[in-house]
């Protein structure tokens, strides 16, 4: 009998010193979000902060990884560069994701190549292009035949010594019209900058090369106040950055060069300028399409997506004022951007929601404050075909085979109270 009483005092104690515990002290139902922070082209970025809405705010790894505690569902990840870049995705419930920093490229580690060919005697475009199916990126491929040798610089991600691919040698005559000369070969790059140049001599390209003609016509639905297409060539199984872009406008028909040993498809891409306001590719929807060299091509562009409040021009916007928009083919992620410019300053919010109704409020990350009595530019884009922010954050989007094209609206601005 006494240990049946000793058994029910110690069952009474704990569940007081359990239930006034709580009281004095809560326990809050705490879980860790985990995840690899990437750039565009899945290259981990490690120069970004990080944090679960505004704080704590935490670096991650050289590889871009990162590891956060976190008591909300759904939540909100920020990440931050500088002081005038923020990237925002609300509403995400799965605790371990791929992000991607967009623009911000994540390449660390730098190196060059001198590629030398025999000079020509006419003013041509070159096109020396690194393809690789390993992470890479190339800061510049475009040059003007002045010299027999052009140096390219090169980045890859932190960590790697040496990267494997080819270099590709293009070039057409002074009109963009033909191609003249052609060649290929393959590359071992090592980091730093004593890599062995790459020599093109007269035996390793081949003159005038077979040509594909291919015929686009593209079509523009609706008010817009500009437009223009580029010809692209794409690799296939190759990293998105080899792709190679030849002309930012051209008429219905082109030609693009016979490549025998690689396996290549043609892209057209147009781009749409929806108000007379344009930051860069913020404000232009793009879509495109791949083709087969010597395909014809038939190209549509409608506008989707216009914003609705604030009105372009409104005055005296607060944290309440809802920024809206109409989407008339519905369902996909949208990015909402915010810019300021002035001659001594620059800032630009993104945020990613799977909504089409938000607050000024909601901008207000990491402390940030909108600047009384100050004009700002917003504008949305569109990443179609997600079911969720979850899904969208988990970095399919950086494959062109997600989509076929990014929406954008009109560029509007407004002024705060």
């Amino acid at each position: 009998m006494k240990l049946a009483r000793f058994y029910q005092f110690l069952l009474i104690t704990t569940f007081f010193c359990t239930f006034y515990g709580c009281i004095d002290a809560p326990v809050y139902n705490e879980s860790v979000v985990e995840g690899h922070i990437m750039d565009m082209y899945g290259i981990p970025n490690p120069y970004v902060l990080v944090s679960v809405g505004d704080y704590p705010i935490v670096a991650p790894d050289a590889n871009g990884k990162f590891s956060l505690e976190n008591s909300a569902n759904p939540y909100d990840i920020v990440f931050t560069r500088n002081s005038y870049s923020v990237f925002k995705y609300e509403g995400l419930t799965r605790s371990n994701l791929n992000f991607c920093t967009f623009d911000d490229p994540g390449y660390n580690t730098n190196t060059y190549v001198n590629v030398s060919f025999p000079r020509t005697s006419e003013l041509s475009w070159l096109y020396i292009k690194f393809i690789s199916k390993e992470p890479f990126l190339q800061y510049e491929y475009e040059f003007f035949s002045f010299d027999s040798i052009v140096r390219l610089p090169l980045a890859i991600a932190n960590g790697r010594t040496q990267i494997e691919g080819q270099i590709l040698f293009l070039e057409l005559d002074k009109y963009y019209s033909e191609f003249i000369r052609f060649g290929i070969k393959n590359a071992v790059l090592n980091t730093g900058y004593n890599n062995q140049p790459v020599i093109f001599n007269d035996s390793d390209i081949s003159f005038n090369p077979p040509e594909f003609f291919n015929y686009c016509n593209v079509q523009v639905v609706g008010n817009y106040y500009g437009e223009y297409s580029r010809v692209s060539l794409s690799f296939p199984g190759m990293n998105k950055n080899s792709t190679i872009d030849f002309h930012d406008s051209f008429q219905r028909y082109f030609y693009v060069p016979d490549i025998p040993s690689l396996d290549y498809k043609v892209k057209i891409t147009n781009f749409l300028q929806p108000s007379i306001i344009n930051y860069w590719d913020h404000s232009l929807s793009s879509k495109w399409v791949f083709a087969e060299p010597g395909e014809d091509i038939e190209l549509t562009h409608e506008r989707t997506l216009f914003l609705q409040t604030p009105h372009d021009g409104e005055t005296n916007i607060t944290p309440s004022s809802v920024f809206s928009f109409e989407d008339t083919e519905p369902h996909g992620i949208y990015v909402f951007s915010i810019i300021y410019r002035s001659q001594s300053n620059y800032s630009l919010i993104h945020l990613a929601a799977d909504k089409n109704s938000l607050t000024l409020s909601d901008f207000k990350t990491r402390g940030y404050q909108f600047t009384p009595n100050t004009t700002y530019y917003w504008s949305v884009r569109k990443y179609p075909g997600y079911g969720s922010i979850d899904e969208f954050a988990s970095g399919k989007f950086m494959n062109d085979t997600t989509y076929s094209k990014i929406p954008a609206s009109e560029t509007f601005k407004f002024v705060t109270q």
